[in-house]
């Protein structure tokens, strides 16, 4: 069911939008001033937490995300994948992959702290698991990996090189 946006809607979503246009672009600069100095370090292999959240989605989740990450041309990464409470096979499958840089936590319960609607659960629905994902990174970088998606192998190299 849609509604009819009201004028307020209209009003916030236009303040938002010169916020963002204006606002934060200055944001951004300060803190890379105020920051950079935490990303200048003389190692020139910095760790990168590919951090991806998953559902009941085993196969898909080892066949894409997990063989994109493990064969990305830039080696020193730590994956941590997060399941929002799977009850399917996705640990067991996780368990056969030899490579120590493959992290699994299972989170005990499904958090929804947000409206139950199908908008939300395609927008928000990944995002508990996301954020255990991100708490338990230890890299200097992190990048988020939806466990249907594929990345080409250079993926991170570009992205540090860039960065």
């Amino acid at each position: 069911m849609s509604r009819q946006r009201t004028f307020y809607d209209k009003l916030i979503s236009n303040l938002n939008k010169i916020r963002f246009s204006i606002i934060e672009p200055i944001i951004v600069k300060y803190a890379r001033f105020r920051f950079e100095k935490n990303y200048i370090k003389e190692t020139k292999n910095p760790l990168v937490s590919i951090c991806i959240p998953t559902f009941n989605r085993g196969p898909i989740l080892i066949d894409r995300a997990i063989k994109s990450a493990l064969s990305q041309t830039y080696k020193n990464i730590e994956l941590i994948v997060v399941g929002d409470c799977c009850t399917d096979n996705t640990e067991e499958l996780l368990a056969k992959i030899k490579d120590p840089r493959l992290k699994f936590y299972n989170m005990k319960k499904r958090e929804r702290n947000y409206p139950q609607n199908l908008e939300n659960h395609w927008f928000v629905g990944g995002a508990a698991p996301a954020n255990k994902a991100m708490e338990l990174a230890t890299g200097l970088w992190i990048t988020r990996l939806d466990d249907d998606d594929t990345w080409s192998i250079d993926h991170i190299e570009k992205l540090l090189k860039f960065a």
